[in-house]
């Protein structure tokens, strides 16, 4: 066979009456008897998967006392994308393995990505989108923070996942013992990341998404002095004894 364009290796299997597939993409050694029919000589591919997802502002500009994101963010803002959302443009997110190290370009199907590594960037829409992905696994999707925005709720897509919106979110994820992977990562880019997405063969996981939130200080209500008002009092006529 020659391996078809767009798809990932997948394996040969030898009809039913022998055959040897040892070698990739070639069924030999088949012997057909006077009269005899083979059938089920085959060749499986794997069709690629996807995971894409957006990068927004959350809501409108968000004043506090101090200029900083609330503890309690989950109080003002919901993390999900709606009309009032601004789209992020130009935010590097990375594809990374279950082992915590990032995904090869070379892993992926050919043409899909000009770096070392599997990882793009938001377009005028906030949207980034990996493509020609090898299912079947579970990936993380690690978001670089945008300057000048806060880190806000982070969602997961369609095929499920983990996000770590929290400190408290963080601490009870590594007492279940098993990611002791991502402890090479900080609290900050857990809290930036979607984790354990769950990509089978063809399938596209949408909706993994990113929110940010601006913040200013609430501006301070100016002191107003007391007004003091005088009043032209009509002179008094001294009274004569």
């Amino acid at each position: 066979e020659h391996q078809p364009i767009g798809y990932f290796q997948g394996q040969s299997i030898a009809p039913a009456t022998g055959g040897d597939t040892s070698v990739q993409d070639v069924i030999s050694s088949i012997i057909v008897g006077s009269e005899q029919a083979i059938r089920e000589a085959n060749f499986c591919e794997i069709p690629p998967a996807e995971l894409s997802g957006f990068v927004f502002q959350d809501g409108p500009e968000l004043a506090t006392a101090n200029g900083n994101v609330p503890d309690n963010l989950q109080d003002f803002r919901d993390g999900l994308r709606t009309a009032d959302d601004t789209p992020i443009a130009g935010v590097t997110v990375r594809l990374l393995r279950t082992n915590g190290e990032a995904v090869l370009a070379s892993e992926a199907l050919p043409g899909f990505y000009a770096g070392e590594f599997v990882e793009v960037v938001t377009d005028a829409d906030g949207h980034y989108h990996f493509a020609g992905l090898r299912g079947g696994t579970f990936y993380h999707v690690f978001q670089v923070q945008p300057e000048g925005f806060w880190d806000g709720l982070d969602t997961v897509g369609t095929t499920g996942g983990q996000t770590l919106n929290t400190q408290a979110e963080v601490e009870a994820f590594f007492n279940f013992g098993t990611n002791a992977a991502l402890r090479q990562f900080s609290d900050t880019q857990l809290m930036d990341a979607v984790l354990w997405v769950s990509l089978a063969p063809g399938q596209s996981s949408a909706e993994n998404n990113f929110s940010e939130v601006l913040v200013r200080p609430e501006t301070p209500v100016p002191w107003i002095p007391p007004q003091v008002i005088e009043f032209n009092r009509p002179p008094v006529t001294p009274e004569v004894f």
